[in-house]
């Protein structure tokens, strides 16, 4: 089976690890199609593409629009030479369905006759304007939509696609990074955390109110936000205006090699999302990237974070500092126990990773799912 993959997102070096898995598993042959460079305008980085891996065909091109994620487009002339040299049997989209790239690729692969997969995250019904007539092609085009999250099945059902669904995430973790450090009892404070962007819709005010509420019963607890955003200041201000600041620990963004050992040094992580006109959260990778560390994980119900973290009661309504702030609570109380409470949510975190969402489950996973479509559209024709 070979299979060409197309996806901006590979440009960062972690996410290469899928295909490196999918090629490891011997009955496919993956090819890559990304950019050469590309400006990532909310982190302010440039990108250019560097193969991490050998194990898979990469193939890099300029792009037209480079950094727009909905408008990008590569050369006509760069497609025709990789789908002639790689000669694919089934082509997986990792675009949302609205942008410019997903038709173009449709399109393509239309005209060399090969079943499409498209990937997409997006679960927020907007106005589509002038795009709704490109989405109602991709649409028409594509043999199998892969959603990130029941949200984004819904939403594509909304948008008119009647064929093939199935939830699953565009990448998993890896688990030779991220490994469980030491096992509980931890040295007192208890300590909480946040990884991710210092943004309104990321919660973070929540999560130290919360925190504020547990220091006023004297719990002995402290708070690592990592993380940089326009809300930093403000945060900051929050916490001094509750009198907890010397509580709260500010880190700058890590690079993602460095983010284990953030995660090893909590005893929870808390992702306090709150959905906003244009955003709700579409997975949150740092839930599997904590559990797969040993570290229990505390969420909103926001967007897909209940169905990610798979246990309701761990988590809470969002905006709740108080209901936040009593998950804590209980999972400080038996934080000291062999056999308590923590101790069992970061055994069932250790194990939903490796059950869904290793990168190696992730990438049988894929497999499967193109066999099902190669299965459907013929799979000799295209031997």
């Amino acid at each position: 089976m070979r299979v060409i993959v197309i996806g901006h997102s590979y440009m960062v070096d972690v996410n290469q690890k899928k295909l490196d898995c999918l090629s490891a598993l011997k009955e496919v042959k993956v090819g890559l199609i990304a950019p050469k460079s590309w400006r990532e305008g909310s982190w302010r980085k440039r990108f250019v593409y560097r193969p991490y891996f050998s194990s898979f065909q990469q193939y890099t091109s300029t792009v037209l629009f480079e950094g727009r994620a909905g408008a990008y487009l590569y050369p006509t002339s760069f497609l025709r030479r990789v789908f002639d040299s790689f000669q694919p049997q089934l082509v997986h989209i990792e675009q949302e369905v609205f942008a410019l790239s997903a038709l173009q690729l449709s399109i393509f692969a239309r005209l060399y006759n090969l079943p499409i997969v498209v990937f997409g995250w997006e679960n927020v019904d907007r106005p589509l304007g002038f795009r709704q007539w490109s989405v109602s092609m991709v649409l028409r085009m594509m043999s199998m939509f892969i959603g990130g999250s029941s949200g984004a099945i819904a939403l594509i059902r909304q948008w008119g696609y009647k064929g093939p669904v199935s939830v699953l995430p565009q990448f998993g973790v890896d688990t030779l990074l991220f490994q469980p450090g030491e096992v509980s009892p931890k040295p007192e404070p208890f300590v909480a955390g946040f990884a991710g962007r210092l943004v309104k819709e990321k919660g973070v005010d929540v999560l130290i109110e919360a925190l504020n509420v547990l220091r006023s019963k004297n719990y002995n607890i402290k708070l690592l936000i990592c993380g940089t955003g326009p809300e930093q200041e403000q945060l900051a201000y929050h916490c001094r205006n509750l009198g907890i600041f010397d509580y709260v620990e500010f880190l700058p963004a890590l690079a993602h090699s460095q983010v284990p050992e953030f995660m090893r040094r909590l005893h929870v992580l808390a992702l306090p999302s709150r959905s906003v006109p244009r955003w709700k959260e579409q997975f949150g990778r740092v839930i599997i990237e904590a559990m797969a560390c040993g570290v229990p994980v505390v969420g909103s119900d926001c967007g897909a974070i209940p169905e990610v973290i798979g246990r309701n009661d761990l988590i809470f309504p969002e905006g709740d500092a108080a209901a936040l702030a009593s998950i804590l609570e209980k999972l400080i109380l038996s934080s000291t126990e062999s056999n308590g409470y923590w101790n069992a949510v970061r055994a069932y975190g250790l194990a939903r990773v490796q059950e869904r969402f290793s990168m190696e489950r992730v990438a049988i996973d894929h497999v499967d799912i193109w066999k099902q479509v190669l299965s459907k559209e013929g799979y000799r024709r295209y031997n």
